[in-house]
């Protein structure tokens, strides 16, 4: 979540407006050729993207629109890094976060219908060591269920350390999976169901999900900028974007970034606009890319068939239901797929309109709330334009304002928050020994405390590393392992001579090691 220092609002207002004008399309159109499609994006779409990386929106982003035979529009703008400065390409890597869903959904569909794992049977048949607690059990959850957010189990522990601590591994997985916690059986997004449904894959297989994916549908579609290993991409040197978040006078380049111990398989991927053509090229061709059937039809077909059912709004698109690894939903009357990702720096739109023909792509590398509806401004209106929707002025402009509205409250709380922060007490030199330690919470993983160069205290648990600065009460401090969501930490004393026995974090109780 982040945002980016605001230059000139009018500008932006004057290119959103002309961007995204009333089209000469009197009704809807069938998808455009490659040509047309790009005339008419360019002439439009350009300068609205234009405009809001000038205005601060956005640092860079990566754009690509498709249909049935290729790119109709492929395009970046602004920087890969703000330090660096250098471009974004239609080639530049982006991480894509829970977009990766749609490729794990569509491997377990392809492993399914070749007879290695099925769908239907119980996650007890590839895990079989995994016991849990009563009312759970194993042999009545299935893989769909995990692959569509209805298997009825809860594990923050284990969502936590795939996404971002990167502490785990297979068998403390499958031990923490044991103290899942029940909760309906009815679609409840997470990102749990799809590392446990990939643990299975592995079993069945022998294989690391990385590797499947590589092989099965990476590698056969052409995906040659495409990787679950962040560290390939770095070794082999591609251009890779860097995450942002935006404060209220300056865009910050984060310093977490993602390793390949946080790269899992409900949000592990880096790719380009260039690939994920390719990618929405199989959804819209059922499975055919340059002329080869790839994928198997009735593979595709089973991810976009919505399995569980649930009714929600996102934006302008009201969701209907979730396939494997897809969602359905109904933009304004046209029937879209899609599955988009965020994470601290990084935003992904990937979605389709498969009566249409048409499909968009739009990553980025920042996720503050002022550039959070960039990605569906900027999909929605190039849907709008090349569907020669009437009345398009008239909507973008209200985007527009809101958008803008939405920026200067944004960096309006921003400094407020940060005032109030810097007016809190210091934490009394002689005290910050006290709060220093190792704490270890079974579920969670270990928290370090430790006083560096005897000024500051800085906490890490796994990859997250961050300083702890005053909070409200003498007993607390506050840290931002994840950029942007700072919170209290809450340390025990059982007097005022003594260290910490234990802190509390957003309700988890970490108990001092002893010795630590």
């Amino acid at each position: 979540m982040r945002i980016h220092p605001a230059l000139a609002m009018a500008a932006a207002l004057a290119a959103l407006t002309a961007a995204c004008g009333p089209r000469p399309s009197a009704s809807p159109a069938p998808a455009p050729s490659a040509s047309a499609g790009m005339d008419v994006l360019a002439d439009s779409l350009d300068p609205f993207v234009r405009g809001l990386v000038a205005d601060g929106f956005i640092p860079g982003v990566a754009i690509a629109v498709v249909t049935r035979d290729g790119p109709a529009y492929l395009r970046g703008f602004g920087v890969r890094d703000v330090h660096t400065r250098e471009p974004v390409t239609p080639e530049t890597g982006f991480y894509i976060a829970s977009s990766t869903k749609s490729f794990t959904g569509m491997l377990a569909a392809i492993l399914d219908q070749r007879g290695v794992i099925s769908l239907d049977a119980p996650l007890s048949r590839y895990l079989p060591e995994l016991r849990m607690n009563a009312p759970l059990s194993a042999d009545s959850i299935t893989l769909r269920a995990l692959l569509t957010h209805t298997s009825g189990l809860r594990n923050d522990a284990v969502v936590f350390r795939t996404a971002f601590s990167g502490d785990h591994d297979d068998a403390m997985l499958v031990r923490l999976l044991g103290q899942s916690t029940p909760i309906p059986r009815t679609y409840r997004y997470d990102n749990l169901g799809y590392v446990v449904a990939a643990l299975a894959m592995e079993r069945a297989t022998g294989r690391e999900w990385q590797d499947l994916l590589r092989d099965e549908l990476f590698r056969p579609l052409g995906m040659m900028h495409t990787t679950a290993r962040i560290s390939e991409a770095r070794a082999a040197g591609w251009p890779l974007a860097s995450p942002h978040l935006t404060g209220a006078d300056s865009v910050v380049r984060l310093t977490m970034e993602k390793q390949d111990n946080t790269m899992h398989p409900a949000g592990g991927m880096v790719t380009t606009a260039g690939d994920l053509v390719r990618w929405l090229q199989a959804q819209l061709n059922e499975g055919r890319v340059d002329g080869r059937q790839v994928v198997p039809q009735a593979v595709v077909r089973a991810a976009h068939t919505p399995h569980a059912m649930h009714t929600d709004t996102f934006y302008r698109y009201v969701r209907t239901g979730y396939g494997l690894g897809w969602q359905t939903a109904d933009y304004e009357g046209e029937r879209m797929v899609h599955h988009f990702g965020g994470f601290q720096g990084w935003q992904a739109h990937v979605s389709f309109l498969p009566d249409r023909g048409i499909g968009v792509v739009v990553l980025i590398n920042d996720s503050s709330p002022i550039g959070g509806p960039a990605p569906d401004l900027i999909a929605t209106c190039a849907y709008d334009l090349l569907l020669g929707r009437p009345g398009v002025n008239a909507r973008y402009a209200a985007e527009r304002e809101r958008l803008v509205a939405n920026a200067a409250e944004t960096r309006q709380r921003i400094r407020a928050d940060w005032e109030r922060r810097a007016a809190r007490p210091p934490t009394p030199d002689e005290r910050k020994p006290f709060f220093a330690g190792t704490y270890e919470n079974e579920m969670m993983g270990t928290l370090d405390v430790r006083l560096r160069d005897n000024r500051e205290l800085w906490a890490t648990l796994g990859n997250l590393s961050a300083r702890l600065d005053p909070f409200t009460r003498p007993d607390a401090l506050r840290v931002e392992l994840l950029p942007g969501s700072g919170q209290p930490v809450l340390f025990f004393f059982r007097d005022d001579r003594t260290p910490a026995d234990s802190a509390n974090l957003n309700g988890m109780v970490f108990r001092r090691r002893p010795g630590g």
